[in-house]
């Protein structure tokens, strides 16, 4: 690695498609577990390892501490040594996983999975620090996104088809465990550290109404996703669906998810972003009212697949209003964290309900959620409007 004198590191060409190569595998094996969460903790529910009422919080306490470990993780990784970093903490998440399938594994399920999450979220700050410091960011995203998504796929039907059945949640946890190793040998090809250059520091964060009231939006939307998506396993159970209608209907859910996230980028610039949040939400709403309804496999299988389609395929609508209301482009990343969390928040909001023996209200409350971030991306247009009013007549 050599420097210029502008103070930036620059990464040989080959080394940099190596490093890049590598901080993919690092990324998908830390997002590994949001496709498989509704799976495995189902699981856990049929084995007694963990109540119904328990599932909103090992879920919310997961995501919520990969939301830490993405949010502290770019300043304390790339202090140097970033590779051994990102090796020691992908070793770490693989002894958590492994030590999770063993039988005589009693620790309370909540905090073994925030400890796995927190680990995950480093992990996966090692990923956006090579991926987001390189040409064409963007491109990477979207070729990092798909990439990500296919172990989710392949394990959303294998788990409660094959895997579950045979070994039960101790084989989703070894598959957990591999990705973290194979993760850890990635991890020897990342760059050691990455610096910008420091001539240009950061702008800072430009909030106002309308960038507060998006932020609450986006929270509540993805608090409204969780909420639905943690119970999807359970809530299929309880319509008497087959594993592998659950699998089938998982693994849909997660390859829509891409379908919808490319046709956003593809055709998304031509439609407006505020009516496409606020229809957006309410549309998913309803398909989440459909869920929860469906006892026919096929319309269920439907409704997975538009749940997921609606689940990415808004959040490039996100980030355009994020850089409408602050240029400074603070605000656009500042809403992935705003999403872990809205994501780790929905399943504890709702899992009072989930103590019912009925898990349709549980998709009332993250019907209710979504309806209330479509009222709030609305309430954000308006605010917006009534400021640049107001703006204009004073100039």
């Amino acid at each position: 690695m050599k420097e210029e004198p502008g103070g930036e590191h620059v990464v040989p060409q080959h080394e940099r498609f190596v490093a890049i190569g590598a901080a993919m595998i690092v990324g998908t094996a830390a997002l590994m577990v949001l496709g498989l969460q509704p799976i495995l903790l189902g699981a856990l529910v049929d084995e007694g390892r963990l109540g119904t009422g328990g599932l909103g919080g090992a879920a919310t306490a997961e995501i919520l501490a990969i939301a830490i470990g993405t949010w502290v993780g770019a300043s304390l990784l790339n202090r140097g040594r970033l590779r051994a970093k990102c090796l020691a903490i992908c070793v770490a998440l693989a002894a958590i996983d492994f030590a999770s399938a063993l039988p005589s594994f009693a620790l309370p399920v909540a905090a073994v999975r925030a400890a796995a999450g927190l680990l995950e979220g480093l992990s996966l700050s090692a990923a956006i620090l090579i991926m987001t410091h390189n040409r064409r960011p963007d491109r990477l995203s979207g070729i990092f996104l798909g990439a990500q998504t296919i172990p989710q796929v392949i394990a959303a039907y294998l788990l409660p088809t094959q895997i579950i059945p045979r070994w039960g949640a101790a084989g989703g946890f070894m598959i957990l465990g591999g990705l973290a190793a194979l993760a850890a040998l990635a991890a020897l090809c990342l760059v050691d550290r990455i610096e910008t250059n420091s001539a240009a520091p950061g702008r800072a964060l430009q909030w106002s109404p309308a960038a507060i009231i998006l932020s609450l939006a986006a929270f509540t939307q993805f608090a409204g996703i969780g909420a639905a998506w943690n119970y999807l396993e359970r809530l299929a159970v309880q319509h008497g669906l087959s594993g592998e209608i659950i699998g089938i209907a998982i693994s849909g859910s997660l390859l829509f998810q891409i379908g919808g996230a490319w046709m956003a980028a593809w055709l998304g610039w031509r439609a407006g972003y505020r009516l496409a949040l606020v229809v957006g939400c309410v549309a998913q709403a309803g398909v989440v009212i459909t869920l929860s309804l469906s006892g026919a496999p096929a319309m269920f299988v439907a409704a997975s697949c538009a749940f997921g389609l609606f689940w990415l395929a808004l959040q490039p609508f996100q980030v355009r209003y994020a850089i409408a209301l602050d240029n400074s482009r603070s605000l656009a990343v500042f809403l992935t964290p705003v999403a872990l969390v809205g994501l780790s928040a929905g399943p504890l909001l709702v899992s009072p309900l989930a103590e019912a023996a009925d898990l349709r209200w549980c998709y009332l409350g993250s019907s209710a959620l979504l309806i209330a971030s479509g009222v709030l991306y609305l309430s954000a247009v308006r605010v917006q409007s009534r400021r640049q009013a107001i703006t204009s007549e004073i100039l």
